[in-house]
């Protein structure tokens, strides 16, 4: 994957959409023709995925990458937008999660990350960040669900933490409000 100099000063998301465009464009198809190729995927999302707008679901990601026989360049490109949802401070420990063998967490207001449910998530980030749209949150539960997958692995860290009342009041609360 080449890049000029106007793409490297890009952000994932942006590089991952004009990507997919210029693999769509050279295939001479409309986005309607590419939704109906790969599966019924809205042309609308494909769409917002072009412009940058909305990041693609891991699965059309996939499905992109074999429908274009990319080997893989459109998954990595997802991965570095995914990188640039992690805040720099919580990016080392992140970065070491895979290889863990145990992680301990003290919150005491939140339930810890590993734990949320995505509606618990959904409510969370809605609260904290107030200026970012509904597809920018839904991303970033996405990702959050998907780092919790470590937890599922044959082996997986032992998990200890503690959570003071107020991170369970403050679940009872959100989640009432989210209509959870």
């Amino acid at each position: 994957m080449e890049l000029n100099s106007e793409d490297a000063k890009l952000t994932p998301r942006v590089r991952l959409g004009r990507r997919l465009r210029r693999l769509r464009e050279r295939r001479g198809l409309s986005l309607r023709q590419l939704s109906e190729l790969v599966g019924g995927y809205s042309h609308s999302y494909l769409g917002r995925v072009e412009l940058g707008e909305q990041l693609p679901s891991e699965a059309l990601v996939k499905t992109l990458d074999e429908f274009f026989d990319t080997d893989g360049v459109l998954a990595e490109l997802l991965e570095l937008a995914h990188d640039t949802l992690i805040p720099d401070y919580s990016r080392k420990a992140i970065d070491k999660e895979p290889e863990a063998e145990r992680i301990q967490v003290f919150n005491s207001s939140l339930i810890p990350g590993l734990l949320q449910t995505p509606e618990y998530a959904r409510a969370a980030f809605r609260r904290s960040l107030l200026g970012e749209s509904e597809d920018q949150i839904s991303e970033r539960v996405a990702f959050r669900v998907k780092r919790q997958r470590i937890l599922e692995r044959k082996e997986p860290p032992y998990y200890w933490g503690i959570m003071d009342e107020a991170a369970l009041r403050t679940a009872n609360t959100m989640t009432a409000v989210a209509g959870g």
